[in-house]
């Protein structure tokens, strides 16, 4: 068994040595079925599947919307979430810093005055935000780096040296009846993302496909089936 770091999350490969694939595939069984169980809560996917297709299927399937908001990673989740055959799924999206979308929304504003525009909190505003004025029933956001953050390219935390790490914070808003685990304020979910100072792409990635890990394990009824892989 091998775990790969890739940009959509980690990987587990697990391999085995037969006579003929049916033999291996019994040999690698047994610790396949462990993975699965092991890390059931967090699996999106097996083999080849692609977890922005996978959970805007599982948006449509449920006959619901979805709309983002995004600064730092520049319509990144936008483009990933923009899949032709899903166009019933995803409404659109906003790219813009919290600070440049507050004039007409004054939760963000207090959001913004209280706790800053690369908080938690105002991830939380900014996905509520998405769904509002989306009118759809689900809201994605991702916030964390500060302008002054973007200035040093590919280092965004450049600025503080003795800071090795970046904080990301990404959140899904929605009535509460549509999740699968406990809520906060009236129907949202969130994550704070820690990593290591690096490229600025990594990051956007790395946000990006985090919102999305969110949104798959937060709404009910994932349909994900363990399977012989």
């Amino acid at each position: 068994m091998a775990t790969y770091a890739k940009k959509d999350g980690v990987h587990v490969r697990v391999a085995a040595k037969g006579g003929s694939q049916l033999e291996a595939t019994t040999l690698a069984q047994p610790v396949v079925g462990a993975v699965q169980r092991l890390f059931s809560e967090i699996t999106w996917g097996y083999g080849k599947d692609d977890l922005s297709a996978l959970v805007l299927a599982k948006v449509q399937n449920q006959g619901l919307k979805v709309a983002t908001f995004e600064g730092f990673t520049g319509g990144m989740l936008a483009q990933l979430m923009s899949l032709e055959e899903y166009t019933n799924a995803y409404a659109g999206g906003m790219v813009a810093y919290p600070m440049q979308a507050s004039a007409a929304l004054s939760y963000l504003v207090t959001a913004l005055e209280k706790f800053g525009s690369a908080s938690l909190e105002a991830a939380l505003a900014m996905a509520r935000a998405a769904a509002e004025l989306f009118h759809t029933d689900l809201g994605l956001a991702i916030t964390g780096l500060a302008v002054h953050q973007l200035a040093s390219g590919t280092r965004p935390d450049a600025t503080r040296p003795r800071n090795n790490s970046v904080t990301v914070h990404v959140a899904v808003h929605g009535p509460p009846t549509l999740f699968s685990k406990n809520s906060i304020n009236g129907g949202q979910q969130h994550r704070s993302l820690t990593s290591p100072r690096l490229e600025l792409e990594w990051l956007r990635e790395r946000a990006s496909y985090g919102v999305l890990a969110l949104l798959w394990t937060s709404l009910k009824g994932n349909g994900l089936v363990s399977r012989t892989v």
